[in-house]
């Protein structure tokens, strides 16, 4: 299991900083993004998104981490037309 230190803004000019940061650069937009295989689906998850459900994909930020899985495969981009009918079927009555 990895484990993932992080370090939270304590002095006022690191939360200034901090904020500037987030101003400056927003939200980072989502991308749907599907398990390799079944072992990732359960072992697998994303440290501010959360991990996957038991079918279908799942949006997580477009960040450093999720660059890192699609890159070693773990994880793969949902086709356009998979989000399309996912998006349909979510919202049929």
């Amino acid at each position: 299991m990895v484990n993932i230190v992080t370090k939270l803004p304590t002095t006022p000019s690191e939360l200034r900083a901090a904020k500037m940061a987030r101003k400056i650069h927003g939200p980072q937009p989502g991308v749907r993004v599907l398990p390799s295989d079944d072992d990732m689906r359960r072992f697998l998850k994303h440290p501010r998104a959360g991990g996957f459900r038991s079918t279908g994909s799942v949006e997580w930020p477009n960040d450093t981490f999720t660059q890192r899985r699609l890159r070693d495969g773990s994880v793969k981009l949902e086709d356009a037309a998979e989000q399309k009918s996912a998006a349909e079927q979510r919202h049929k009555p």
